[in-house]
């Protein structure tokens, strides 16, 4: 494996943020840890960098114990590049100098680092902004230069800390498409941090979903979305309804429509009230409650008026059991 934590153990102001966390990443993957805030996603971000250090376990890449009993090796010597949220642009260089900048700390030689400055703008987009500064460009130019600094470093691990949740939604969907592009072209390793499901899922070759200091489950985004092991992950990825604790649907085996006189609950049947409806193009996406069950959500064809009562139908075979 690439990366490596095993057995994480991290306590911070007397809390106990990690729970003998193990995560393991291939040489060419990318891995989302996707949670709530303060799920310890982004404690594990910063030991894997070496930020932080571990209480317990160990931190290794390919082989070498970076992090461990008697071992720790700083984040400057462990071959590592970061994209952070707040970008951490200097403001006084230009784009150039500030993609440059990691290689010139490892002495490479100007003419070497400038070219490879020119390239990494080059593939994100920003031919031609090399002697512009910061403050000259958008957020999204901004962007683009942090990436290019760290694709520039050709990093051992690229390690994303929520990159993108400065952004808007438009130019957020458009930059998690070309990262990932990048990503896969490079064969780069990868650990992102993200509290956006739609991002990790679009993102990563596998998710593991974080909650309160453990990873409750691992797997594929597409596994992940349709076989959540538990009610939790179901629930956290938006993707299924959860009956009773127990049993999962996924809101794309519910049809509902408006309920007709006389129609009673039954197998395949839940009966309710329309409380929230969201057009999704090809048709609508309607919440609605019911007794003892809670909100329900579903697909619909129409339209359907809030406060109206509807039937949502689905094949029974489509329930799952799910962990509480």
């Amino acid at each position: 494996m690439e990366l490596a934590c095993w057995e994480i153990e991290k306590e911070l102001g007397g809390t106990r943020v990690l729970r003998g966390v193990s995560l393991a990443v291939a040489k060419g993957e990318c891995v989302a840890l996707l949670g709530e805030s303060g799920c310890g996603k982004t404690t594990l971000l910063n030991i894997a960098a070496g930020f932080l250090r571990a209480d317990a376990g160990e931190v290794k890449c390919a082989g070498e114990l970076l992090d461990g009993t008697g071992s720790f090796v700083p984040p400057s010597r462990r071959g590592f590049a970061m994209v952070f949220q707040d970008l951490s642009l200097w403001p006084h260089m230009t784009a150039g100098e500030n993609v440059a900048y990691g290689l010139k700390v490892r002495g490479v030689g100007r003419s070497e680092r400038d070219e490879a400055a020119r390239a990494a703008l080059r593939r994100v987009g920003l031919d031609g902004a090399e002697a512009r500064r910061p403050g000259e460009l958008s957020g999204g130019q901004q962007q683009r230069v942090a990436i290019a600094r760290a694709l520039a470093a050709r990093p051992r691990v690229l390690l994303l800390d929520e990159p993108f949740s400065a952004l808007d939604a438009r130019l957020r969907g458009e930059l998690r498409d070309e990262l990932a592009r990048l990503v896969r072209e490079d064969g780069l390793t990868a650990l992102h941090v993200t509290h956006d499901q739609e991002e990790a899922l679009a993102l990563a070759h596998r998710v593991a979903v974080m909650r309160a200091g453990s990873i409750e489950q691992i797997d594929t985004p597409e596994k992940l979305y349709r076989e959540p092991r538990t009610a939790y992950v179901a629930a956290f990825l938006g993707g299924a309804n959860v009956l009773g604790g127990r049993r999962m649907l996924r809101k794309e085996a519910v049809q509902v429509r408006l309920m007709r006189d006389g129609e009673t609950e039954g197998e395949g049947r839940l009966i309710g009230r329309c409380v929230a409806t969201r057009f999704l193009g090809e048709g609508y996406e309607v919440g609605f409650e019911v007794e003892g069950t809670g909100v329900i959500r579903g697909r619909a064809a129409e339209v359907i008026d809030l406060g109206a009562a509807v039937v949502g139908e689905f094949d029974p075979a489509e329930l799952r059991e799910v962990l509480p």
